[in-house]
This record gives C-alpha cells, sequence and structure tokens, in this order.
C-alpha cells in the first residue's frame, strides 16, 4: 500500500514536472554546439542562433537543465580559443547570458570562472578590437557583453574567486588603459558601473586596484589621458565611502616611507608626489581624503619641516577651493567643519621654520579670493606678517598682496592692512620695499579708473596710494627714492606705452592723483618730475665727458689724462645717484667705452625740457632698445639714468591740458551734471575745482623751477592774459611769462596791447599779478639784460632795440612814476600790491627805478614801517607768538613787502661803489626790527613782532649774500644768530631753513654756519635735525672743503656763546648748561677723523683775544678748556684718538685779535678759567647718549619763554585738502622764486666747482 501510493505520488510528480518543463523556454539546437570538422562559417552560424535565444530567454521562463550541456561546451578551449573573433564574441555574449539566466548560481566551478571572466576581459579589452574599435563588425556582440555584465552584475563573481585579487587588477588595469576621449558615453557608463560593482562587493580592496585609480589623478595622467582621468573620478566619486579608509592608509604608507627614505632628494620628491596627489584628488573627489585630512593636521605639528610645508600648501589649497566646483560642492565650507585643522593651519603662520611662512603667506591668497567669510580670522595675521622680524617673510605677504584682483582687494582686504602694507614701503630692506611698492602701485594701478569715476570705496580704499608711495621720499634713503621712482613710472603715472596714446588723458592721470595728496606728498612728487635740476646737470655733464672721451680714443686737440680723470669723476659721482654704485661704475664705463653717438643723442633729447612727450618716449624706447643690444648687462643702470633725468611726469606736453583745466570756470561740470543727482553734480564741480588748483599749482612750479618747459606755449599764455574773469589764470600765465622772459628774453615778444595789459594789471590787478605782470614788464622792457641796465637807455626804435623792449620801455616809467604817487595815499591793500610790484622793479630795472627810489623809501619809512597798526590790524593781537600766512592782513603785510623792497633796492646796486654808503641805514632798520620787532616803540602786537623780526632776519641773510654787504656785518652778526633762539618756533625754524639752504649753494660765508648750532637748546626735534641733516650731508666734501665750510665753525661757536647773555663764568652750573652746545656740534660734525682738529681749535682759541673786550675773552678761555674736555669726553666714548694737529690754521680776524706777548699768553694757558668741580665732574662722567644730550639736562633758562606755536600744530592739522590754499602762501619770502632761480645759478656754479675739486683730488 505505501510502495503503491508512493509509487503513484512519485508518478504524479513526474507528470507536473514534465509539464512544467514543457512550458519552459529551451534551446532550439539539436545535437552539439561545436561539431568537429565543420567549418567555421557553420560554427558561426550555430553559436550566433544560441547566442540569439538565450538573449531572448528570461530567467524565470527557461529551463536551465537544458542548457547545462550547452554551458559545459561553451567553457571549452575549442570555443573560448577559437581563432574567428565573430565566433569568440558570441560565445562570450552566450556565457554573458547563461550567467545571467543561472543567478544567482553560476553553473560553473571556481576555475571556469576565472577563464571565463579573463576571457570577458580579453575580448572587451582586445587591441585595435573590442570596446576600442567602435567600427569593427562586432562591436555590437562586445556592448552587449559589458553592457550584461553591468545590468547582470555578474562580474561580483570575481570577488568569491581564489584569484580575486589579481583579477580585480586586471579588470581595472584593462578598462582605465581602455578609456578613451571619443568613447561612447554608454560604454563609459557600463564600465564605470562594472568597476564599482567590483569595488563594493570585494572583501578587501587590493593595493594594486587603489593605486591604479589615484594614478590617474596626477596632472601627467590628466594630460596623457583624460578619460582615465573622468572614468576614474567616476568610480571613485561612487564609492567614495568604500574607498576612505583605503586612500588614508594608502597615504599614511606612502608618506611614512617616503619619510624613511636616506637620501634626501628622492626622500623630498616622494614626499611632494604625494601631497600633490591629494591636491589632485581634492579638486574632483574631496571626500575621498575625509580620513586624510587629519593626518594632515597632525603632519603640520611633525619635526620634520619640509613635511609641514608640504601640509600647509595642500591644506591652504584645500581650504580655498572654489565655492563654484565640485569639492567646494561637496565638502561645504572646509574651514568650518574642520575648525581644528583650521586653527591648526593658521597657526602655522607663526611657525618657527621661515620658509614655512613664507609658503602660508604665499597660501593665504587664494582664501582670500574664494572665501572672503574667511577674511576676519587672516586679517590680523596678515598684518603680523607685514611686521615679521624676517624680510623674505615680509616680502612674500606683500607681494601676496599685490597679486589680487581688484575686487578681492577691494571688499575683502580691510584698510589696515593695506596701510600696514604701505608702511613697508619705507622697510629698512631692499627686499621687502620693492615688492611692497610694487604691491600697492598695481593695486592703485588697477583701481585709477574707479577713482576717477568718483566710487567712494574704491577711493576710500585706494585712492590715498600714491600720497604714501611719495611720501617714502622723506625717508632719505637713496636706493629708496630710485625704487619709488620705479614704481610711480610703471604704477602710479605710467608714461604711455607708445607715441600714439593720449596726452591729455595722462596729465588727467597726473591731475587725479594729486587730488588726492597732501601738500608734503604733492611736494615728494614735483620732486621726482626733475625739474628741480639745474641744467646742465651731472648727467648731463657725464653725456659731455662721454663724447669727450670717444670710447677711449681722445681727439688729438684735448689733453687726454684731463679728460680720462673728468671722466673717472664723472662716472664716480654718477654712481653715487644709484642703488649699487660699484655696478653703476661698470655699466657707466662700459656705456662710455660703447661710444655711442645715435644714443647719447637720443638721451640729450629726453632730457631736453622742451622735448615733447611723444618724442620723448619714443627717444627713451629707441636708446634702451639699442643699448639692450649693445650690451644688455648695463641696461638696468642706463634705465635709472635716463629716468633721472627725463621730464615724465611733467612735460612739455602737460602745458595745454594744464592751461584748459585753469581756464575752465567755476561750475563748468556742474551744467553738464544737471540731468545727475545734486551729490553727483556736486563732485564735478568740486573735481572742477581741484583740478584748477591743481592745474595752477603744477605750472608755478614749470615756472619757478623749468620756464623752458613753458617756452613753446608763450602764444597761448599771451592770450590768457586778456581773460578778465579768471583771475587766477591770468596770475598764472603772467607768471609763466615772466618765467620764460628771465630765462629768454627773445622768446617772449609783447605787443603794443600786451604791455598795456601788464601796465594795467601792475596798477590794478591782485597782488600777485601785480608781482609777476611788473616783473615781465621790467625784464621785456630792459631786454633782460642781467642787472636790468643794458637797454635802458635806448630810445624806442633805436638800434638793437626790439619792438618790445621800446614799448615797453615808456610804459615802464609811466608805471614807476603812478607806483611812487600813489603809496603814501593808498589803502593797504593796495599798498601790497604795489610793493610787489616795487619789489621786481627795484630787481630788473634798478637804473630806471632809481628816479623814484628815494620817494619810494621816504614814503616806506614814513607812512608803512614807522607807523602803528591800526584798531583793525590788532584782531590778531591775542596771546599768541605768531600769525599764521593766511591770517597776516594787508597791513602787517605792507610793513613786511616794505622791508623787502628796500632790501630789494640794496641788493640791486651791491656791485657798485656806492653800495655800503646806500646801505647803512637800511642796515640800521633793519638791526632794530631784528632786536625789536618794529623800527620804533609803536605797541605791536607779539605775533606781529615775530612777523617782523622774522622778515629783517630773513633781509639780512640775503644781504649778506653779497660781499659789499657781508662787509657792513660786525657785532651785529650777534643780534641775527640770537634769532635762533627766538621765543617764535616759526621764527626760529624759518631763520634756520633759509640759513641752512643759502650755506648750502654757497651763497653766504661760511661764518653763519655757527649760529646755526643755537638751535641746540631747541624744544622742537624739527629744527635740532635740520641741522644735524645739512652737517651729515656735507659730511662726504674732501678734507679741504669740509674745513672751509663746516670744521672752522668750531671757534665761532665759542666766540658766539661768549657773548650769550646767559654765560657766566662764575657758577658752574651755568656753564654747565652750554656743555649741550658744544655735544651738539659734535653730534654733527665730528668723526675719528677730524676730532683732532677740533681739539686743536679749542686750544687754539685759548691762544687769542675777543676783538670787543677783556670780559669776553675770559668767558671765551673758560668756553675754551670747556670744549676740549667735551671733546676728550666723547673722544673716550667713541674710542677715538686724539693726535697732534700737524697743519696751522689762523683763527678768524673780524672776531679774534692776537695777544699782546708771549708772556701774556703763558699766562692764559696757566691760568684756569672753568670752576675746579665742573672740571673734575666733566673728567669723570661718561657722555651721555645722544637721547639724553637732547632731552635730558634742565632747558636753559633764556629758552624758557620758547615754545611751540599753535600755528605750527593748527598747520599740522590743516594739511591742505583743498588745493586753493597752496597757491595762497605768501610770507616773508613772497621772492622765493626768483630767490630759486638765482639759487639755481649758483648751484650749477657750484657744481662746475665741485667737479673742478674733485679732478684735482682724483689726480693726487
Amino acid at each position: 500500500m505505501v510502495t503503491a501510493t508512493t509509487t503513484a505520488t512519485e508518478a504524479s510528480t513526474s507528470v507536473a514536472a514534465s509539464t512544467r518543463r514543457g512550458a519552459l523556454a529551451r534551446l532550439s539546437l539539436k545535437g552539439k554546439l561545436y561539431q568537429k570538422g565543420s567549418s567555421t562559417d557553420a560554427l558561426l552560424k550555430r553559436v550566433r542562433q544560441v547566442r540569439t535565444e538565450l538573449s531572448e530567454m528570461d530567467q524565470d521562463a527557461v529551463d536551465v537543465n537544458s542548457l547545462k550541456d550547452v554551458c559545459r561546451e561553451l567553457v571549452t578551449p575549442a570555443l573560448m580559443l577559437h581563432k574567428d573573433k565573430a565566433v569568440k564574441a558570441h560565445v562570450a555574449c552566450c556565457l554573458a547570458d547563461m550567467l545571467r539566466l543561472f543567478a544567482p548560481n553560476a553553473p560553473f566551478t571556481p576555475a571556469e570562472l576565472r577563464d571565463i571572466f579573463q576571457f570577458f576581459l580579453h575580448q572587451l579589452t582586445m587591441p585595435a578590437a573590442g570596446l576600442s574599435k567602435p567600427t569593427g563588425p562586432q562591436y555590437a556582440e562586445y556592448f552587449y557583453l559589458l553592457e550584461s555584465l553591468s545590468n547582470v552584475k555578474s562580474v561580483v563573481l570575481v570577488c568569491d574567486l581564489a584569484n580575486a585579487d589579481e583579477l580585480m587588477s586586471d579588470y581595472f588595469k584593462g578598462f582605465l588603459e581602455l578609456a578613451r576621449p571619443d568613447m561612447s558615453k554608454n560604454v563609459e557608463i557600463c564600465i564605470a558601473d562594472v568597476l564599482v560593482q567590483l569595488i563594493d562587493e570585494c572583501v578587501t580592496l587590493p593595493p594594486e586596484v587603489l593605486e591604479l585609480l589615484l594614478a590617474n589623478f596626477t596632472p601627467k595622467a590628466v594630460k596623457h589621458n583624460p578619460a582615465a582621468h573622468r572614468l576614474a573620478v567616476e568610480v571613485c566619486s561612487n564609492t567614495k565611502d568604500r574607498l576612505q579608509k583605503y586612500v588614508a592608509q594608502y597615504f599614511n604608507e606612502v608618506i611614512n616611507s617616503a619619510s624613511q627614505e636616506d637620501d634626501q632628494d628622492e626622500r623630498i620628491e616622494s614626499l611632494q608626489t604625494a601631497h600633490a596627489l591629494i591636491v589632485q584628488i581634492n579638486r574632483v573627489v574631496p571626500s575621498l581624503l575625509l580620513n586624510v585630512i587629519p593626518q594632515l593636521e597632525e603632519e603640520l605639528r611633525a619635526e620634520d619641516a619640509q613635511l609641514r610645508v608640504l601640509a600647509t600648501k595642500v591644506l591652504a589649497q584645500m581650504f580655498a577651493e572654489k565655492p563654484s566646483s565640485v569639492a567646494a560642492a561637496e565638502t561645504g565650507d572646509l574651514a568650518r567643519r574642520y575648525a581644528g585643522t583650521w586653527r591648526a593651519w593658521l597657526g602655522r603662520a607663526n611657525d618657527k621654520s621661515v620658509s614655512l611662512r613664507v609658503v602660508w603667506a604665499e597660501s593665504a591668497k587664494p582664501l582670500l579670493v574664494h572665501h572672503p567669510e574667511l577674511r576676519h580670522d587672516l586679517t590680523p595675521i596678515l598684518q603680523a606678517k607685514l611686521l615679521e622680524n624676517d624680510e623674505r617673510v615680509r616680502a612674500a605677504t606683500a607681494k601676496m598682496l599685490g597679486s589680487l584682483d581688484y575686487e578681492t582687494a577691494l571688499h575683502h582686504v580691510d584698510k589696515s592692512v593695506m596701510l600696514t602694507l604701505a608702511d613697508r614701503c619705507k622697510d629698512k630692506k631692499t627686499l621687502v620695499r620693492r615688492e611692497a611698492l610694487g604691491a600697492v602701485g598695481r593695486l592703485f594701478d588697477m583701481a585709477v579708473s574707479e577713482i576717477d569715476n568718483n566710487d567712494a570705496a574704491a577711493i576710500q580704499q585706494f585712492a590715498w596710494i600714491p600720497q604714501e608711495v611719495f611720501k617714502c621720499i622723506y625717508a632719505g634713503q637713496h636706493d629708496l627714492e630710485l625704487l619709488v621712482a620705479a614704481t610711480v613710472e610703471k604704477h602710479i603715472l605710467p608714461v604711455p606705452a607708445n607715441a600714439d596714446d593720449d596726452e591729455a588723458a595722462w596729465t588727467n592721470r597726473l591731475l587725479l592723483v594729486m587730488k588726492y595728496l597732501e601738500p608734503d606728498a604733492t611736494k615728494a612728487m614735483l620732486r621726482l618730475s626733475n625739474l628741480i635740476l639745474v641744467r646742465p646737470a651731472l648727467l648731463d655733464r657725464f653725456l659731455d665727458c662721454c663724447e669727450q672721451y670717444n670710447g677711449g680714443e681722445v681727439a688729438a686737440d684735448k689733453d687726454s689724462a684731463v679728460v680720462k680723470t673728468a671722466m673717472a669723476d664723472r662716472i664716480r659721482r654718477c654712481a653715487g645717484l644709484f642703488a649699487d654704485p660699484e655696478r653703476a661704475k661698470t655699466d657707466l664705463h662700459a656705456f662710455a667705452k660703447l661710444n655711442d653717438a645715435r644714443i647719447v643723442r637720443l638721451i640729450r633729447t629726453c632730457f631736453d625740457p622742451q622735448t615733447d612727450l611723444k618724442t620723448a618716449v619714443k627717444s627713451r624706447n629707441d636708446a634702451l632698445r639699442r643699448i639692450e643690444n649693445a650690451n644688455a648687462a648695463m641696461l638696468d643702470t642706463l634705465t635709472v639714468f635716463i629716468r633721472s633725468g627725463s621730464y615724465l611726469i611733467l612735460n612739455r606736453s602737460s602745458v595745454p591740458t594744464l592751461i584748459r583745466k585753469l581756464s575752465a570756470p567755476p561750475g563748468a561740470r556742474g551744467k553738464q551734471a544737471a540731468s545727475q543727482s545734486q551729490s553727483q553734480a556736486g563732485e564735478g564741480v568740486a573735481d572742477v575745482e581741484t583740478h584748477r588748483a591743481s592745474a595752477h599749482e603744477l605750472l608755478e612750479f614749470m615756472a619757478k623751477r623749468c620756464p623752458a618747459m613753458l617756452g613753446m606755449h608763450v602764444p597761448e599764455l599771451c592770450r590768457a592774459l586778456f581773460d578778465e574773469a579768471n583771475a587766477v589764470l591770468v596770475q598764472t600765465c603772467v607768471q609763466a611769462l615772466a618765467a620764460v622772459a628771465q630765462w629768454n628774453a627773445a622768446k617772449v615778444q609783447l605787443d603794443k596791447k600786451a604791455v598795456e595789459r601788464l601796465a594795467k594789471l601792475v596798477l590794478k590787478g591782485t597782488p600777485l599779478q601785480a608781482k609777476y605782470a611788473a616783473k615781465l614788464l621790467a625784464i621785456v622792457a630792459t631786454g633782460g639784460a642781467r642787472g636790468g641796465r643794458k637797454a635802458v637807455g635806448q630810445k624806442p626804435g633805436a638800434p638793437g632795440a626790439s619792438v618790445s623792449s621800446s614799448a615797453a620801455y615808456g610804459v615802464l616809467e609811466e608805471v614807476l612814476d603812478s607806483l611812487a604817487k600813489h603809496l603814501g595815499g593808498a589803502k593797504a591793500e593796495r599798498q601790497v600790491a604795489i610793493l610787489q610790484s616795487l619789489a621786481q622793479l627795484f630787481k630788473h630795472a634798478p637804473d630806471a627805478s632809481e628816479n623814484v627810489s628815494s620817494t619810494v623809501v621816504r614814503t616806506i619809512l614814513s607812512e608803512i614801517l614807522l607807523k602803528p597798526l591800526t584798531g583793525k590790524g590788532k584782531a590778531y593781537a591775542g596771546g599768541e607768538d605768531w600769525v599764521d600766512d593766511s591770517a597776516v592782513d594787508h597791513e602787517l603785510r605792507a610793513k613786511l613787502l616794505g622791508l623787502h623792497v628796500l632790501t630789494r633796492r640794496c641788493e640791486a646796486f651791491a656791485d657798485t661803489d656806492s653800495a655800503a654808503d646806500l646801505a647803512k641805514p637800511i642796515f640800521r632798520l633793519l638791526w632794530a626790527v631784528v632786536g625789536a620787532g618794529e623800527a620804533k616803540a609803536l605797541g605791536t602786537p607779539a605775533a606781529a613782532k615775530s612777523r617782523m623780526r622774522l622778515q629783517a632776519a630773513v633781509c639780512v641773510l640775503k644781504l649778506a649774500r653779497h660781499p659789499a654787504y657781508d662787509a657792513c656785518i660786525g657785532r651785529e652778526y650777534l643780534d641775527l644768530a640770537f634769532t635762533v633762539q627766538d621765543e617764535s618756533f616759526n621764527v626760529r625754524s624759518r631763520v634756520l631753513h633759509k640759513l641752512l639752504s643759502y650755506l648750502k649753494t654757497r651763497r653766504i660765508d661760511s661764518r653763519f654756519l655757527a649760529m646755526a648750532f643755537l638751535a641746540a637748546y631747541d624744544p622742537e626735534d624739527e629744527n635740532r635735525n635740520m641741522v644735524l641733516r645739512y652737517c651729515q650731508s656735507h659730511r662726504p666734501l674732501p678734507a679741504e672743503q669740509r674745513l672751509k665750510y663746516l670744521d672752522v665753525a668750531l671757534p665761532r661757536l665759542l666766540h658766539l656763546l661768549a657773548h650769550h647773555p646767559d654765560f657766566a663764568r662764575d657758577s658752574a652750573d651755568d656753564i654747565r648748561q652750554f656743555v649741550r652746545y658744544l655735544d651738539f656740534f659734535l653730534d654733527a660734525l665730528a668723526s675719528a677723523s677730524n676730532v683732532s682738529l677740533f681739539y686743536y681749535l679749542a686750544t687754539r682759541v685759548k691762544g687769542v683775544r675777543d676783538a670787543e673786550s677783556q670780559g669776553a675773552s675770559e668767558n671765551l678761555y673758560a668756553l675754551s678748556e670747556l670744549a676740549q674736555l667735551v671733546i676728550k669726553r666723547r673722544a673716550a666714548s667713541q674710542a677715538w684718538t686724539i693726535e697732534s694737529y700737524p697743519a696751522k690754521i689762523t683763527l678768524p680776524s673780524d672776531i679774534f685779535k692776537p695777544l699782546p706777548s708771549r708772556e701774556v699768553q703763558r699766562e692764559i694757558y696757566d691760568r684756569q678759567f672753568l670752576p675746579t668741580v665742573l672740571v673734575r665732574q666733566l673728567s669723570e662722567v661718561k657722555l651721555k647718549t645722544k637721547a639724553a644730550a637732547a632731552g635730558g639736562a634742565g632747558a636753559k633758562w633764556s629758552m624758557a619763554n620758547i615754545r611751540t606755536a599753535p600755528q605750527k600744530r593748527k598747520t599740522a592739522q590743516k594739511s591742505a585738502k583743498s588745493k586753493k590754499r597752496r597757491s595762497a602762501k605768501r610770507d616773508d619770502d613772497d621772492d622765493d622764486d626768483e630767490d630759486e632761480e638765482e639759487e639755481e645759478e649758483d648751484e650749477e656754479q657750484e657744481q662746475d666747482d665741485g667737479d673742478e675739486s674733485s679732478e684735482l683730488s682724483e689726480e693726487e
């Protein structure tokens, strides 16, 4: 029963199974797939049929048992290794379908599976076949195979095989090599999917696979096969979670292995390669580095400096990824997510390694550019890096800031950092100065268009830069001045690159820069313009020598030794203008040897003030090109040489634009801006006014310093004389014409109408219009003869008299009569204009003016100088000791000008026999004013007295420039000297400035230098430093000139101190106060080379007597002893040796007289005039430092009333933002323009004299 039942059940089951099999799909193939002896075509037909049927079968509707025989046959070598590619391709597709239909249990043994997957890989990656050849006949089968592996995921079976690691490596290697730029996108997707499946399903990722992937991230691999790189990125992006730990492990092993290498070069190269790979990965798949970032943070703390540098670079690049990049999109704000790592990276800014700090500074740029939210963390560190101890860090930080783009510098860099950067322009190291100047210059250059458009943000952030650049001139370092000049030429006021650039735009940029300059910066800019050079300057003389030198072949008619000596001297002196004098000497000598006349002519063209901008630029470019072709090594030196003498800031071509700006009526821009907003219109009007003021200042400077530059524009200037509505334009143009006429009278030819216009300006114009019109009229009338005497006697139409002179002379006489007639009765304001005119006429037409001189002098004395100030004039009579220039009223100004006119008259006749008699009453008046501040007791306010004292002292100094009048200054010299200790700061400062300027140009006798050392007790450093700078700037003089101009001041200083009202020989405390004067003198002049001379001079003073009195002589002897003690003390502190002075020096006979006998002399030498206690104290106490000497001792009691005038502080606060006030400065030196012109002539003579002395010393 059980058996029957069992049999029935089995039968029933067998029938049901048979029924199901009958419903499932089967292959239609009869017999074996491969039949021995059959042709390839027959085999291919059968295999193709099987492949077609298999591809149409569904996994759930197929009889897999019926397929097992075919499966076994498919893996036979006869099919898998068949010689026909088509057969193998279809076999591969059949095997792929078998894996699909039998999934998840493959009908193959592990060995067979290994062979199958190797077979698959071979089919897909065959060279010149497979997927690499889309046009191949079997490409569809290959793609079918690949798609099956991707969709069915049968490739994961590889991970279960014994040699899975090797097979996986083969797949990755084969597919990555297969990748090509022209590969189908579907193929690329399938390959990536296959590789992702392998990574996801493997138990452990083989190291070879990771290396293959990461190798495609290197820059070389990206360039070689971008498709493989793209495939690797796709695979890594889809398996990033799985790969993170393997990537971290990989880099940890690589870096550790590299760190242990013995060869340093190989070690560094390996470390750099590893870290460069991290950077590349971070750019495309940053999430792979999740576990690498902590490793990099640890590297920041490593002992190995090179490792810290690499980690710093890598992290900086990772933190700085662009927000729009894939990396940033994946990682978000990396600095925020890894706050600890960010803080550690910031800390490397203070690393002990300098090279690492430099790298940190360089790495900060992309952070500022791409992540402005991090600037709050970076700003304080960047400021600190700009103040680093190491110059390389400061330079790197400056360079980094200078390389920023405009938007980043405007919005993402704090102004405090910019100001600190600008301050580095005055750094003590040349490298830092160069980078800082280049940085701020480049930033300004980028912003200048926005500044011109009145962009408030750009103005706030960048408009101040030129001012800071120009102020570097005042640092007193010549190499810095050269760097500033180069920066100005390249960035601030760039020279047009070619001759076709707009000259007006070039000038407008200059006016824009000046708009934001303070007066000191403007002065520095004008100094760089080279207009202050006295032509021919040293550079011109060097070119003269080059022509005479003739490449070393001196012409037969010249003395070869003299020419070569002069050449050597010029080279030596020119080399002092360069940062590297030795290199400059070599290059200048090479240039002289080059003997290229064409280059010399081109350079002379650049140096000519009458050369227009286009010609100057073309000449310079041609000269530099020829120099580079001849000898490139000297190009840098000659570039500086040409820049130092060319006119590339202000040029002849600037004049038309400046005149147009000055001609623009106020509000011109306001009309144009009527359609704009009210604020914009207001800005336009302000710009017009500012540019007018700047144009006025520039034209005025040209007129004072380089009138030759205006010579070609006389017609335009003459036309502007008749503009009744623009007083400033008329004043500027008449000043320019007067300057041109003084330079070359033949350049200015005026018709009758113009002469009448000048006369009208003299008689009815403003004080400044009258001044310059009178000057021009006098020069034209006298034909420009020096002294104004040559053409005076000529009648109109006489032979030799020009039409202008003939027309002007008659008008001049009428003008003089009118001025003299109306001087006394005119109002104070008109008196100022008349006196301004008379000062010019007395100077430039003295003979013609002499007809009215007695009337003028009498009127000045009775109606101006000897009359008290009225109630209106006492408006400034408060408790102050000074009245500012702008606050001087017309009444006081008339008194000041009265002294000036009297001085002018004396100067005009300085070379005549009657000079001394003419000057005696004037000197009496001046000495009275120097002493009392007024001609007689008139109750003048203290502030006005200070003004009068200053004017009188300056007038005395001007007269002292003439030998005839210098001889008239005797005992009164002491009164003049004590103005250096005046109670008013402005009196002291301006007298010192005028004195030192005259001494510098050798226009006044060197005996006046002694009075400058009375500034030792000046409470203001400014005045003391003025004296120190003057003395120290003259230290390089040859010994003979030093002795003549500087060192012999010691006996005169002792004589001056002996007559000091506060010197009391009987009081040790009083005498001790005078040590400061001697210390100040030694600070300024003493050195190891002349200390013996000073000791000798101090000793010699005790061997003579004062020319005036016995009491003064005893004071003199006490000071002689005091000087000897102070000099000894200074020598001991400096380790200087005082030796016997070998020469004999005669002391000045005007203040010293010889002693009556040797017995008296012996008696004086034997006697001690200083108190014994003071001698002992000075012998024991060490010399104080300069700081202590300047401020340590109590102030001299006679100086107790010296204080800093409030006006000085006000002036500093007022530093003119408005350009209008610049042209309003007319103080006691209202004739500074002429003084400066005369100084230029004297400086030229001085340079000639200096050249001769230098040549003499060279020959010796």
